[in-house]
């Protein structure tokens, strides 16, 4: 009897264990089934950036496109197009509005007419004695910036996913004649934009507006005095050391210049939730590389200013200061102005000064490379 009850068990075990086989090899085949029809999904998207083409901004962007193709095994294909490919540049963010871009690289200074002057703490061009590209970043990714940024992109349809062809301190201007004294801006002819603009005409300049593919011949025929456009690398390669004797050094008026890179919010929402983790986490990788990008580019182009003979100015610490000084007025008379200025401004504020404090802190100043 207790053989047979033995005999028993021992054939309900192996039952169960065949039925319990059987449903893991069917939800085996089943998950297989679906991610199967996941990967066989593509998604394409359309970009546009702000910049032309042959430009490091395009290379940028074309290797963020790449890397998101291959890590998303071919699920995710990004369609790159230069500047005014399918809209103005100064226009993407109002594609993004419409449907026209799936994504695109507006530098915030474009959009200061939408958004007003708070769009300028976003990592543009010309925010004068602003925050430096590291500063920037850890604020933008580990403190409030990307949520902020998202905030004020919300109306125009756009989800903020990092930021792009994020580029460290400019050349502080082109010029024939050295520029290192507050009296040397009083009627210079001077090509800017953003933030900078403003001080340059509250130190008596006169701003001129041309688009970095005009600024060579406005040089070259008198239209400008001075100029400032981007860092050694993207300037030399624009061919500006043929038009100007003299560059200044530090950029003090643009200690970083960078892009934002939104998405459409519809086709956002049209992308699994495994491809907008790795839409972001791309981001956050482009930001590193196109950093590491622009400034080794200023290495080598620095260096051919050096062997070419172009004069070199370095600015007074006296100078710095007044521009310093005068940047920060301006930041709290717009914090005046605008309160969402104001609350954006304070938490970058806070969280960069915590950020110099760890790096006065930590950081040494002296190395065997520099002592």
């Amino acid at each position: 009897m207790k053989k047979r009850i033995g005999i028993f068990l021992l054939s309900v075990l192996f039952l169960s264990s065949v039925i319990l086989s059987g449903c893991s090899v069917k939800d085996q085949e089943t998950a297989a089934t679906e991610t199967s029809g996941t990967e066989a999904k593509t998604y394409n998207l359309t970009m546009q950036i702000s910049a032309a083409a042959g430009t490091p901004y395009m290379t940028c962007a074309q290797e963020f496109a790449r890397r998101v193709k291959e890590s998303s095994n071919n699920r995710l294909i990004i369609d790159v197009q230069a500047g005014g490919a399918i809209v103005p540049a100064h226009e993407v963010t109002d594609a993004i509005n419409s449907g026209v871009l799936d994504i695109a690289a507006p530098n915030p200074s474009m959009d200061q007419g939408r958004f007003g002057t708070k769009v300028l703490l976003f990592g543009a061009s010309g925010t004068t004695a602003g925050p430096n590209a590291m500063e920037y970043l850890g604020w933008f990714y580990k403190g409030d910036g990307m949520e902020m940024a998202n905030e004020l992109y919300k109306d125009f349809n756009a989800v903020v996913i990092g930021v792009a062809s994020i580029a460290p301190a400019e050349l502080f201007c082109h010029s024939d004649k050295p520029i290192d004294k507050i009296e040397d801006f009083k009627g210079l002819k001077f090509r800017t934009m953003g933030l900078w603009a403003e001080i340059l005409k509250d130190m008596g300049a006169s701003v001129v507006t041309v688009s970095g593919g005009e600024i060579y011949q406005a040089m070259e025929q008198g239209v400008v005095d001075a100029f400032e456009y981007c860092g050694p690398g993207v300037d030399w390669d624009m061919g500006f050391h043929e038009v100007a004797q003299c560059i200044g050094v530090p950029g003090i008026h643009s200690p970083l210049s960078s892009n934002l890179l939104i998405v459409n919010k519809t086709k956002w929402e049209e992308l699994p939730a495994d491809l907008q983790a790795l839409l972001k986490s791309e981001a956050l990788a482009t930001s590193l590389n196109d950093y590491l990008e622009f400034s080794y580019g200023d290495v080598l182009g620095l260096q051919k200013y050096k062997d070419y003979g172009t004069e070199t100015v370095v600015l007074s610490d006296e100078l710095q200061k007044e521009i310093s000084q005068r940047a920060k007025n301006l930041m709290e008379e717009y914090s005046q102005e605008d309160a969402e200025f104001k609350k954006i401004y304070d938490n970058q504020l806070d969280f960069i000064q915590k950020w110099i404090y760890r790096e006065d802190a930590l950081q040494p100043k002296y190395n065997i490379y520099n002592n």
